[in-house]
């Protein structure tokens, strides 16, 4: 519960504003008569009797809810009533009030800036009676209009999503709908206000997803349409509050009924053939005729299941030259491509003012749609196809669907699948947008596949969403199984799951193909899965997003067919991926991007693609943080070569890619909501660095306690890996203070290896674990010793939790590598972790340094990193810094941060350690004891693994800013390796320049990306083996164009222009 204190201060003032002193009463001025007016969602105003007497100096005003109390003090001449403010909507709240009078030695008195202040000793009276009062409820938030389309005869069926945010329940949703006018091909409305629409009110179900039927409409016309939820007032009778109106939608109904009259699945020579079999008189003619067309049906269909049996399956041959939209203007006539220096001035303008601009923008498509698209869909709306359909509005339209092989002896219309051929940049028929495939729809979808020679797959869904099927399971479920979809057999070969995404490869065989020598009846497929999209909304990062899109989109080969691109209805995020796709093409050739004019095409192929506003926002970000971090992701062979190249300096700007990079890297500036919870009064005595500490949507959240403020916190924070969203938790080293949450975390989150890179003394940095003589008792738990053992270079600490309420245990072990990262066996440290690790893969692995900061996050990145090499042989040091600045914020202090993991990869590359998480086990003990764990140093490794040391940062000592994290402090920038007996300076300062200016504004932080794609030099994505001979050219050509870009600042030819 919590409770408010508020303290009003009434004064009897001399002529010159100073307080006058007053006699002592015995009478104590109780408050009577309290009551509430004016009762809202979030504030009311207070008022209530009290008696006259001259002692009187305030009063004390308590507010109870959720046993939480707050005391505020105001100073005030003036009476009741007291207006109370940020209140909680739809909540029961107990107030009483106390009179405060003046004893003897008490008053009032100014205070440093001069305000009026009630001394601390003036006496309350007898509290008045309390009074509870309810809050009303507020008005709902926005719903979602999803869906909004042409039904039956003169009707809208429209669909939308309930609004996240609203107290006690929506009752009602208003729908407003009005007729448009168009002249000259733009839109003209009657007027803004609501006097011109037409209202329905439908009643809310209990659901999430509504749907309506508008009725009585007419054809020929288009129609906006917006909703609005109500939700009725609990304080005063026939009052509702309204919400805000969704987005308007408009909606076209022709001149006659959207769907297609019901057909005789008989074609008309059938009718024919019926009416003369009927007139037929002789029933051994009926017979032999019948069996004439029994034998003809049957070897038609014995043919048909070989319908290409002789080549190549049938493809439809695309248009012959480039699709015609790159020069379409842009709204409101403007000239549509925009150069990339000036796209970040352009994002900028349209995110201006609410983002008004994408509005707009986003508008005219809507209207486009409407108006000058225009197309049919008439086999998607046949009753024989309807039931492939997936949603009853997403529709495919007859002139750009994609028209599956006859297949005789079937019904014509067998040919139907829900998907369209999609333009992309420069080529027609790039992609085909379709739904996620049905249980009734595999067989199409596979021969779909198999005749369209498609090679990749894009999914964008996952099967299940908040309780929903939004696709079915189309593909085998377990690895090195098959299923038979028609004539298809698909074998699922291998799956890599990752954090943001999963690929599958697939082979797929058509068995009744007769194989010629010059023909193949079997095919690999690769399915890339992106895993991560939310529920609701778009990414929160656009970097993993434009990783897939690029993985995807290259991995197709140049004699491959479409890449077939589905989400649930495939228009949203399939839409999404395609707009974003063609124009990173589009910049990489030509150094522009045309998104509306691009989108205002293919929305003339598909309806509904890029569904919602925000999805078209998101296009514009995502293609922002592309034109301005260019192609971060190096491939192995380049990554030596690049260290150089960061230290280039530009010939324009005059700083270096490195300095560049650590800028994009660091630019999130995290405003106060960002730390709601770790900036609350009693959670900031838990941080030991006030500048590190979690964002509150990647905080590790602990089970509450009742009752008890911030017991749900802890200065932890989840980091993604490869492997998985949450695949380490970064934290400081426990206090006194923390040290029950700590084990509370790994109780919670199921955590079993601890890595502790922090020194322990006994002052500072304490031991946080039982030694063997003791046990740590918790509410639900308790952490005993089991066993200790010292090797070279690091301890292991083993200790089991222990249920309280059952006979559940949980081994933690902590791997204490104090010395880390100035071991020479780093890469031996790292692989030592991942071992005992991975026979634990469902909890986090959790690292610990003394604030939770910068060797703490170079551990994960690094092992991040090593395991994306593997996977990828590729790496991205960008993406990872910044998606880990991102969640905690302060993790990176300089560019040496960056440069040390770069640095550090390309020894590993040097010292042609193929796996450095998967290696021989290179350890070996020193001593191995049983006993409570000792609190002194480490001793560290002089030997070097192959050669290859983990070099130390200059700041590695220390990454706390604070005085609570006193640190001892080497001097200089040097340290001494003792390697095989013989001393070695080595100077970590990298040659980095000191105090070089980073950019100045975000305009002048978009660079020419022009030819600095680094094309993928693999093409089997999964596989290790050797690039193609043209694949590894394009490398040798992108390296040159980076390589050029930050060349000597005497060759101006060498930057790169429009």
């Amino acid at each position: 519960m919590t409770m408010f204190l508020f303290l009003l201060l009434l004064m009897k003032l001399c002529d010159d504003g100073a307080a006058l002193p007053t006699p002592v009463s015995l009478v104590e001025p109780v408050p009577m008569n309290v009551r509430a007016l004016d009762v809202s969602g979030d504030a009311l105003s207070l008022t209530w009797d009290y008696p006259p007497v001259e002692e009187l100096r305030g009063f004390r005003i308590f507010i109870e809810h959720e046993d939480l109390k707050d005391v505020k003090s105001i100073s005030t001449s003036e009476s009741p009533p007291l207006n109370i403010s940020h209140l909680e909507p739809y909540s029961l709240y107990r107030i009483w009030v106390k009179g405060l009078y003046e004893v003897e030695g008490s008053g009032s008195g100014s205070g440093e800036d001069g305000t009026q202040e009630v001394k601390e000793d003036l006496r309350e009276t007898e509290k008045s009676d309390s009074i509870q009062v309810h809050t009303d409820v507020k008005a709902p938030g926005i719903p979602l209009l999803s869906n909004a389309s042409c039904y039956g005869t003169n009707q809208i069926w429209i669909s939308w999503s309930r609004p996240e945010k609203f107290t006690k329940t929506i009752d009602t949703y208003l729908i407003y709908y009005r007729e448009f006018v168009y002249k000259d091909d733009r839109v003209t409305s009657f007027q803004n206000s609501l006097d011109f629409f037409k209202q329905l009110e439908v009643e809310a179900g209990s659901g999430d997803e509504e749907s309506f039927i508008i009725e009585g409409l007419e054809g020929k016309t288009t129609y906006a349409i917006r909703v609005q939820a109500s939700t009725e007032s609990i304080v005063f009778e026939n009052i509702s509050f309204r919400g805000d109106f969704s987005q308007q939608m408009l909606v076209y109904l022709p001149e006659e009924d959207c769907e297609e009259p019901p057909v005789s699945p008989f074609g008309d020579e059938e009718g024919e053939l019926s009416a003369g079999m009927i007139a037929g008189t002789i029933f051994s003619a009926i017979f032999l005729l019948l069996s004439v067309v029994g034998f003809v049906l049957w070897r038609q269909y014995f043919k048909a299941a070989y319908y290409y049996l002789d080549g190549d399956p049938p493809r439809v041959v695309a248009p012959v030259g480039i699709p015609d939209w790159e020069g379409e203007p842009g709204p409101d006539g403007e000239k549509g491509p925009v150069m990339v220096d000036d796209f970040p001035s352009h994002v900028t303008k349209l995110h201006a003012d609410s983002d008004i601009g994408f509005s707009k923008e986003y508008d005219e498509i809507q209207k486009y749609s409407c108006t000058i698209v225009n197309a049919t869909h008439e086999h998607s709306s046949h009753p024989d196809n309807k039931c492939k359909n997936r949603y009853l509005n997403i529709v495919a339209y007859d002139h750009s669907r994609v028209q599956l092989a006859p297949i005789s002896g079937y019904k014509k219309t067998s040919d139907y699948i829900n998907a369209n051929y999609i333009d992309g940049f420069q080529k027609f028929h790039s992609y085909i947008g379709t739904q996620g495939p049905l249980d009734e729809t595999f067989d199409a979808y596979w021969r779909m596949i198999w005749e369209q020679n498609v090679y990749v797959i894009v999914m964008i869904t996952n099967l299940m969403e908040r309780g929903r099927r939004k696709c079915d399971l189309y593909w085998p479920k377990e690895v090195n199984s098959s299923e038979v979809y028609g004539h298809i057999e698909v074998h699922l070969a291998k799956e890599e799951v990752m954090a943001n995404y999963t690929i599958r490869v697939m082979k797929i065989k058509h068995l009744k193909l007769r194989k010629k020598k010059w023909a193949s009846s079997d095919r690999e497929i690769l399915q890339y899965h992106y895993t991560s999209w939310p529920d609701h909304g778009v990414p929160a990062h656009p970097l993993p997003v434009l990783s897939f899109i690029r993985r995807s989109s290259r991995s197709n080969p140049p004699d491959g067919g479409p890449i077939i691109v589905h989400c649930s209805a495939g228009v949203g995020r399939t839409g999404t991926y395609i707009v974003i796709d063609a124009m990173l093409q589009q910049i990489t050739t030509k150094y522009e991007l045309n998104i509306f004019g691009f989108l205002r095409h293919i929305r003339g192929q598909r309806n509904h693609l890029v569904q919602t506003e925000e999805q078209y926002v998101f296009i514009h970000d995502a293609l922002l943080e592309a034109t301005r971090s260019c192609i971060t992701e190096i491939p192995k062979d380049k990554i030596v070569n690049f260290i150089d190249i960061l230290m280039k300096k530009d010939i324009i700007s005059k700083i270096n890619l490195l300095q560049r990079q650590f800028k994009l890297i660091t630019s999130f500036e995290p405003n106060d909501f960002h730390f709601m919870s770790s900036r609350k009064s009693y959670n900031v005595s838990k941080c030991r660095d006030s500048n590190l500490i979690p964002v509150e949507s990647f905080r590790v959240a602990l089970s509450p306690k009742p009752g008890v403020e911030g017991s749900d916190f802890i200065n932890a924070t989840w980091l993604h890996g490869n492997s998985k969203l949450r695949e380490f938790v970064i934290t400081q080293h426990p206090t006194a203070e923390t040290k029950e949450e700590f084990w509370s975390m790994l109780w919670d989150h199921n955590a079993q290896t601890v890595v502790l890179l922090s020194p322990i003394d006994s002052d500072e940095f304490p031991v946080f674990w039982p030694t063997r003589d003791e046990e740590f008792d918790q509410e639900c738990f308790k952490v005993r010793f089991i066993e200790e053992a010292i090797h070279e270079g690091h301890s292991t600490y083993d200790l089991v939790i222990s249920s309280r309420h059952d006979d559940y245990e949980l081994e933690v072990r902590i791997i204490h590598c104090p010395d880390w990262p100035s071991l020479t066996r780093g890469f031996a440290v790292l692989k030592l972790v991942q071992d005992w690790h991975l026979e634990y893969q469902d909890g986090p692995l959790v690292v610990v340094d003394k604030c939770g900061g910068t060797d703490a996050g170079t551990f994960c990145a690094l092992t991040t990193l090593c395991k994306q090499l593997e996977t990828d042989n590729a790496i991205d040091v960008y993406q990872v810094g910044k998606l880990y600045h991102n969640a905690r914020p302060g993790l990176w202090k300089t560019e040496e941060d960056i440069m040390h993991m770069y640095k550090v990869m390309a020894d590993l590359i040097s010292s042609n350690i193929e796996n450095p998480l998967h290696g021989d086990e290179s350890s070996s003990y020193i001593t191995t004891t049983t006993q409570a764990a000792p609190a002194m140093a480490i001793p560290t490794s002089n030997g070097n693994i192959n050669g290859s040391a983990i070099p130390e940062r200059r700041h590695s000592a220390s990454d706390c800013q604070s005085s609570s994290c006193s640190l001892s402090k080497s001097g200089g920038g040097s340290s001494t390796i003792t390697n095989n007996n013989k001393d070695t300076a080595v100077n970590r300062r990298h040659s980095l320049p000191g105090g070089t200016p980073l950019l100045e504004s975000e305009d002048s932080s978009s660079v020419n990306c022009e030819g600095n794609h680094l094309h993928d030099h693999h093409h089997n994505i999964l596989s290790s083996s050797s690039s193609s001979p043209s694949s590894k050219k394009d490398d040798e050509d992108g390296m040159i164009d980076i390589l050029q870009h930050f060349d000597d600042d005497d060759d101006e030819k060498t930057h790169l222009t429009k």
